[in-house]
């Protein structure tokens, strides 16, 4: 008789506060409860930690130290009553709950190395500290034991493939699905939304991490400005000190926008009037607004290296950029302003490219790929 599929959902800790790591754990939950399909979800509870002195360590001793015992205690119980079960750790930060997992049919999701790489001293401009180090070289000891590997990008597979001895047939690249039903919406009812922002203007949506460049839209912002005066450019996330100076010393205070806690309403309505998505990200583990952008009718320019261009496609403009490299700011605003002033043909092209190719980013698609997915590895395993 064949076993009937069932899937342990292992997720992140939610004080943490990992917005896109929990945002595709509910994708999954919700598709595949949809889909008929069994799941149950783990993840660690907020015992000791909290906001306040030692919130990290605390967090720590929720997510380590008692979390791995129930996580197995649970998983022995799931095992005993679904003879099915398969079980996927959804974040690879977490690779250290695969220990729990052990002997049973186990997968794990890898968005980016870019936290690992960090620690091993490969990204020179994001130094790691003493601690960061030990954690990030652990949760690569426990990567290196996974049965098989779900990336979200043909990038993070590569670095994956380099950082590892995994073979390539113990991976599989599934590129995410876009986290809302973007789509364009007309033209008064998002100008209405995105009230008191005024147009015209140009948009970023990210962290503040490092790797998001924002002081390099800034500078592309800055060079733009020179042919078109009005513009106005619109952070979508936290507001970040770093840029205050530039801001200030340029007297930008009412043409810099940071905006932050928005609904996935208020963002499509941003995309959909927006002149343009501005994304010179140095690296990404996949780049959802790249694609988000796409399926409002916005166009998108970014980075040219992968996963960026995995993700934009033809449909996005792609512009070189290095760090600290002057010049390519203005290569990138010349561009910006060349089909955002003069060529309404090549943006009304663009605009429509990216909503042909944002279609590849349907929930449907990834998670009709991450049931295939749980199929071969029940399969193989019977």
């Amino acid at each position: 008789m064949e076993n009937k599929l069932h899937v342990a959902l292992v997720t992140n800790y939610r004080p943490d506060g990992q917005y896109s790591m929990l945002r595709f754990a509910d994708m999954l939950e919700e598709g595949l409860s949809a889909a008929g399909i069994g799941v149950t979800r783990l993840e660690p509870a907020k015992v000791f930690g909290g906001k306040g002195p030692l919130a990290k360590w605390r967090g720590y001793a929720d997510k380590y130290l008692l979390f791995p015992r129930k996580l197995r205690r649970e998983l022995k119980r799931l095992a005993a009553a679904h003879p099915g079960l398969v079980v996927h750790v959804t974040d690879h930060a977490n690779a250290p709950y695969l220990a729990a997992a052990s002997g049973m049919r186990g997968m794990i999701n890898c968005h980016d190395l870019m936290a690992i790489k960090s620690a091993l001293g490969l990204v020179p401009q994001n130094p790691t500290r003493f601690t960061g180090r030990i954690l990030q070289r652990w949760i690569l000891k426990h990567l290196k034991t996974a049965h098989y590997v779900t990336c979200i990008s043909e990038k993070t597979r590569e670095d994956l493939l380099t950082l590892t001895s995994l073979k390539p047939a113990q991976t599989r690249v599934i590129y995410m699905g876009l986290p809302y039903a973007f789509e364009p919406q007309a033209h008064d009812q998002a100008v209405a939304r995105i009230s008191p922002l005024q147009q015209p203007y140009v948009l970023h949506v990210g962290s503040d991490a490092w790797y998001k460049n924002r002081s390099g839209t800034l500078g592309i912002y800055l060079k733009l400005r020179k042919t078109r005066p009005e513009l106005r450019l619109a952070f979508v996330g936290p507001p970040e000190a770093s840029l205050e100076e530039t801001i200030e010393k340029n007297m930008l205070g009412s043409h810099v926008s940071f905006i932050r806690d928005i609904t996935d309403e208020k963002l499509e309505a941003l995309y959909s009037a927006a002149e343009a998505l501005i994304f010179p990200s140095f690296e990404e583990g996949f780049g959802w607004p790249i694609a988000e952008a796409q399926a409002c009718g916005c166009p998108a320019f970014i980075t040219d290296r992968a996963p960026m261009t995995e993700v934009g496609g033809d449909a996005a403009v792609r512009i070189p950029l290095a760090p600290g490299n002057y010049e390519d700011r203005e290569q990138w605003a010349a561009e910006c302003a060349t089909i955002i002033l003069k060529n309404c043909e090549r943006r009304d092209a663009l605009c429509a490219a990216g909503l042909e190719n944002a279609k590849r980013f349907a929930p449907t698609v990834m998670l009709e790929q991450y049931i295939a997915t749980y199929h071969t590895l029940l399969n193989h395993s019977s």
